[in-house]
């Protein structure tokens, strides 16, 4: 049985509107929810995985708003084949109903929301839509039923293998299947992965180098030929840049999970500094997006060099960087600081001239600020007093 189940007890609109119950059994918890009208209505009957990684803030977003202020959504993937993206759960904001996800009514949803964050990093759990309206059918009803979605199916196939020979999107030779309309540009983002990189090819198939890319990070999907995805990047500093992933690594995500710009600040340590692990912290950082607050967290710099006062860009990660192997899993990603030379934030215990915060935060901080955006190069800014 799965963690999860959204009971549907009743249809409205030739059924683009599911209401019903979500209930976590194991955790205590059950809500009144709305899938549809909006977009392509209710979402599809079946077995879904919701990874820890896919949990979303949404702050400043007031479709993903509850009436108390909680803003985010936990994404699913389909365990079955459907050309339906972009489902979740999240709270139900602003305009009542959904473009398809598990919309929770109700003024206060941050129990759910804890009860995602629990899941462990890597971990998931699974979410059933079940249709408890329907009524008991005669043998000659489900085999009727099922002959017309055995042919729906085998037309659907032949469509997709059509596009997938001409090099074009599912999605855009849908549209143009049933709408007569030219494709528009079809985003996707890279998913999180172990160490907050994906190694990509810098060419449209597997002949050229390797070019590892941050997690997150915007692409507009060109396509897939020869077993390859090829992407062109939309933000960072690889911006209008091509490039390709083997096709079926699950490493592209229909979900947009970019949230509010941050604000970092960078300031002398409330209480003096403190000493860890024999090296000296005398700063703090704090990071501040929409209405949530992250830190204070250990921090120093060059007090010979230090980072000037001011307000400065804080960049999209631009690459690896080595010298952070030590610092935990997402230690090589740092993020550059204005937008040119060599200071960064970035985890470590001695610092150049760059904000080092102490190691054992960092995880804290590159989930924080991974997704936040500004514009197409900067995930906030940091303000150095």
């Amino acid at each position: 049985m799965a963690d999860i189940v959204f009971n549907i007890t009743s249809f409205s609109g030739d059924r683009k509107t599911a209401l019903g119950k979500l209930i976590w059994s194991a955790k205590g918890l059950s809500s009144d929810a709305i899938s549809g009208p909006h977009g392509n209505g209710a979402l599809p009957i079946g077995l879904y995985t919701a990874p820890r990684s896919k949990l979303l803030d949404k702050d400043g977003q007031p479709p993903y708003c509850d009436g108390s202020g909680n803003c985010w959504m936990q994404a699913m993937d389909p365990n079955f084949s459907t050309t339906r993206t972009g489902l979740g759960i999240h709270p139900d904001g602003n305009v009542p109903g959904t473009e398809g996800c598990i919309g929770l009514k109700g003024g206060n949803t941050k129990p759910w929301y804890d009860a995602f964050y629990a899941v462990p990093r890597s971990g998931s759990v699974s979410v059933e839509v079940k249709d408890d309206t329907r009524l008991d059918a005669s043998k000659s009803d489900l085999d009727a039923i099922w002959a017309y979605a055995t042919s729906l199916e085998q037309q659907l196939c032949q469509v997709q293998e059509q596009l997938r020979l001409q090099g074009e999107t599912q999605e855009s030779l849908l549209q143009q299947f049933y709408h007569g309309v030219a494709p528009a540009a079809t985003y996707r983002w890279f998913a999180q992965t172990s160490d907050g990189w994906i190694v990509t090819f810098d060419s449209l198939d597997s002949s050229g180098s390797r070019r590892p890319l941050p997690s997150h990070l915007k692409i507009e999907f060109l396509g897939s030929s020869g077993g390859r995805d090829r992407f062109r990047v939309k933000e960072g500093v690889h911006a209008g840049k091509t490039g390709s992933i083997q096709t079926g690594s699950g490493l592209l995500s229909s979900v947009d999970p970019h949230g509010v710009s941050a604000e970092v600040r960078f300031e002398n340590r409330v209480g003096g500094p403190t000493t860890i692990g024999g090296v000296t912290y005398d700063k703090q950082v704090t990071i501040k997006y929409g209405s949530t607050t992250k830190g204070p967290y250990n921090a120093k710099t060059d007090p010979s060099n230090p980072v000037p006062a001011g307000t400065h860009d804080l960049n999209i990660p631009d690459f690896p960087h080595d010298l952070g192997l030590p610092y935990g899993q997402y230690g090589k990603v740092w993020f550059r600081i204005g937008n040119s030379g060599d200071r960064y934030l970035h985890p470590g215990r001695v610092s150049a001239g760059c904000i080092t915060c102490e190691p054992s935060s960092w995880t804290d901080i590159y989930e924080a600020l991974i997704v936040r955006r500004r514009d197409s190069e900067n995930v906030g800014v940091v303000v150095v007093r």
